[in-house]
């Protein structure tokens, strides 16, 4: 974790530290989430700063979650989308969110990257109209590069929409991309020069302690529910640890 910090400070601009007193640079955010527990992870702390300075967050989880685990008879995928659905809702109320500010996608969980294009111009679509209601000033996707084909599939579909806005006059929106499993599965020798990209930092030592409790409150990925699907999904120690850091990075890209 350390050396990707290293790397990641040595290979990409210098974006701006933000904390409590400048988060106006981010303002009003709209954030596009692959899976319930993606944004306890990688944007908890940005939420609660965000939220605690008077910005509004809207959320959109875009999968149902359905699959985490596939092979478990007590929860068939219509009860994991419910009880996935619940949580995200608890740790976004611990983080300032209400249920009001959530809207869920539901599409296929594992399957992103498979969808029909009648299904992905559909949502798309969607994606515009909220995005236009809600009017934010910044825009948070998955990292483009996030080694998760729903996570890459996400950032995809969520541009297809901005690209179709910035065609709109008058049209303006700051994008941070945020890293998910980049810190599970990266090789620090992947990486290149991060040329045209900016490497955002949010403090969030006062908030890490709610960040903690969001993401306790995904009690299903956390292998504290669901006991008959052995080879399900599970957040492991070491996946956390990753996320336990007091301050949340984004990349942007110009």
């Amino acid at each position: 974790m350390k050396l990707l910090y290293e790397t990641l400070n040595s290979l990409f601009e210098k974006g701006p530290t933000l904390s409590g007193a400048n988060s106006s640079v981010i303002g009003n955010s709209l954030m596009l989430i692959p899976h319930p527990d993606d944004e306890s992870l990688a944007c908890g702390g940005t939420i609660a700063l965000l939220r605690e300075n008077g910005f509004s967050v809207h959320i959109i989880i875009v999968t149902d979650g359905s699959m985490s685990h596939p092979s478990s008879e007590s929860y068939p995928p219509e009860r994991l989308r419910i009880l996935r659905e619940e949580e995200v809702k608890k740790a976004l109320d611990i983080l300032g969110v209400s249920s009001d500010a959530i809207r869920f996608l539901r599409l296929p969980d594992s399957k992103m990257d498979k969808l029909d294009i009648t299904t992905f111009q559909k949502n798309s679509k969607l994606l515009q109209e909220y995005i236009l209601e809600i009017k934010p000033v910044t825009i948070f996707l998955p990292w483009r590069n996030d080694p998760h084909p729903d996570h890459i599939a996400t950032w995809k579909l969520s541009m297809d929409a901005i690209k179709s806005l910035y065609r709109k006059d008058n049209f303006q929106i700051r994008i941070l991309e945020y890293p998910v499993w980049f810190w599970e599965r990266t090789d620090v020798s992947e990486l290149t020069h991060g040329e045209g990209v900016s490497l955002w930092k949010v403090k969030i030592e006062n908030k890490l302690a709610s960040k903690e409790r969001a993401i306790a409150q995904h009690a299903s990925q956390l292998g504290e529910v669901i006991k008959d699907d052995p080879k399900g999904f599970t957040l492991s120690d070491e996946m956390l640890m990753h996320f336990s850091y007091p301050e949340e990075l984004f990349f942007e890209y110009h």
